[in-house]
């Protein structure tokens, strides 16, 4: 769906639950064949003057006709705090069906009795609460660990076996603890009912999952053995090898993203980056796990990382090379989004002798808006991209109006410096969203971006008259159809109501 969207700038149209379009074809092509077959059969019989078969009633099964297997249609999943949903029977599990044993959850502060939220998830990637349990342990369980399995019978009546433990994965248990939940009713009707969004639930009291530690060394020498393999496999133009390979490193850096100790592998992945600086595959992959881990690191540590983007960069800040080219491109795009979470005024203050460069306008866009720093150069590459836009030309309108945006949210509490008014930075984007040849997804971008401005949660120094003509605008019923979400977010910032945590990621950029 995501890449459906940005290739052709709009959402998809999501009509119908594949299932249910089986089910309802099925019984239409039942009816209408049992009509047209029986009309069929009277004017045979009228023409021919015979009187009509009486057709035997159908018999009995034959007693060696067994019953099939009941299969689950959808996965179930454990609604847990942190806004994460962990799955729990997975789609085809065949019915009576027992799980794995469930490790790695904790009893929250003060709470015995935990809710047991139980969610399916539609085609559009909303969760839907379909029903709920209570397990109760004794007081005296505060914040022990929690272990569990699930077994659901053939009725889709969920058995859930609980106990507390001392440790993370299970093995010294403490109290037994059980609950049954019955959910055949509530499943068929989920597709009727209102979705839950994650953040709706946060007053539930559940328990919460724990990211196990993992010993930092093997992780990162895998990741620098494979690096070392790909950069082989290029010398001999074996692209074959260089996927796999590709794939493994992906592997390895989700379990470092996943590890519950990120501040441990600090030293580790330093260490091959300072002796491996001739590996252009290396020095990307370590770039990036350093920019997603790296926020639990020391002062030093950063600055050390800091330097390593730095070097990568030199030979564009210094102007002895004017063309990057090959893998070193995505190296130094890399190292430009890893500053946004380590570098230095004066390392941010470097980096503007990029600015000239094509190639890494997305990234210094992404660094300046979340660092809130060369602001006026964000502002006249949209004032750019607006220009191009309005001529039907192509355009980064999406990227330079959302960093415009970015840079100016409120809950973050360094200030914003600007040499252009809220004001006119919030006329100019409504005139993009109402009067300009932008795209769908543009235009979005814009009204997101308007609201970051105009954002009435926080202290806003912004004027009135700016925050009603962007509500005049959004109410004036032209914003309808793949609008109305953002539309309805902005509405929401502009009055000041608290956002779920889903509408908040919508205001955010990601960077993979």
């Amino acid at each position: 769906r995501d890449r459906l969207k940005e290739f052709f700038g709009f959402e998809p149209i999501v009509a119908l639950d594949p299932d249910q379009s089986v089910a309802r074809g099925a019984a239409v092509y039942h009816y209408f064949l049992h009509k047209y077959d029986e009309r069929v059969s009277s004017f045979q019989n009228a023409a021919l003057d015979i009187a009509p078969e009486v057709k035997p009633t159908r018999p009995e099964p034959a007693p060696y006709i067994r019953k099939a297997n009941t299969i689950l249609p959808d996965s179930l999943f454990l609604m847990t705090q942190g806004e994460r949903f962990e799955e729990i029977i997975a789609t085809g599990a065949e019915l009576p069906h027992k799980s794995k044993l469930f490790t790695g959850f904790k009893l929250p502060q003060n709470a015995s009795r935990i809710s047991i939220p139980i969610a399916r998830r539609n085609l559009d990637g909303e969760f839907v609460l379909i029903a709920k349990g209570n397990i109760k342990f004794p007081p005296s369980a505060d914040e022990n660990f929690v272990a569990f399995t699930v077994t659901m019978n053939e009725q889709k009546i969920i058995h859930m076996d609980a106990y507390t433990c001392r440790d993370v994965d299970g093995a010294e248990k403490i109290y037994d603890a059980a609950a049954e939940i019955a959910i055949a009713t509530n499943l068929e009707k989920a597709e009727t009912r209102k979705p839950v969004r994650r953040a709706e639930t946060a007053e539930i009291i559940l328990p919460k999952k724990i990211a196990p530690p993992m010993e930092p060394k093997p992780l990162v020498n895998s990741v620098l053995e494979y690096c070392k393999r790909i950069k082989r496999a290029q010398a001999a133009g074996n692209s074959a090898a260089i996927s796999k390979c590709s794939l493994l490193v992906k592997a390895e850096k989700e379990k470092i993203y996943a590890a519950g100790n990120p501040e441990d592998f600090a030293e580790p992945l330093l260490k091959i980056f300072r002796e491996n600086m001739d590996n252009e595959s290396l020095k990307l992959h370590c770039e990036i796990i350093g920019r997603k881990i790296g926020e639990s690191w020391t002062a030093q540590q950063k600055e050390e990382l800091a330097r390593f983007c730095i070097d990568q960069l030199k030979p564009q800040i210094d102007f002895t090379s004017n063309n990057p080219s090959g893998q070193s491109v995505n190296t130094k795009i890399q190292a430009i989004f890893t500053l946004s979470m380590c570098g230095s005024a004066y390392d941010l203050d470097e980096i503007r002798k990029l600015n000239s460069y094509s190639q890494f306008k997305n990234a210094l866009l992404y660094t300046y808006a979340m660092t809130k720093t060369n602001v006026d150069w964000i502002y006249s590459e949209f004032a750019q991209d607006c220009r191009k836009s309005a001529k039907g030309l192509k355009s980064q309108l999406q990227s330079s109006a959302h960093a415009l945006g970015v840079a100016f949210r409120l809950n973050d509490p360094r200030p914003t410096i600007c040499s252009f008014s809220k004001r006119q930075i919030v006329s100019e984007l409504c005139d993009m969203i109402i009067a300009s040849r932008a795209n769908t997804t543009e235009k979005i971008t814009c009204i997101l971006a308007a609201g970051l401005l105009c954002d009435q949660r926080y202290a806003n120094d912004i004027d009135s008259a700016s925050v009603e003509d962007v509500r005049t605008m959004l109410l004036s019923g032209r914003f309808t159809g793949s609008f109305v979400r953002s539309k309805n977010v902005v509405l929401k910032m502009l009055e000041g109501a608290a956002l779920t945590a889903d509408e908040e990621e919508m205001l955010l950029i990601k960077i993979d």
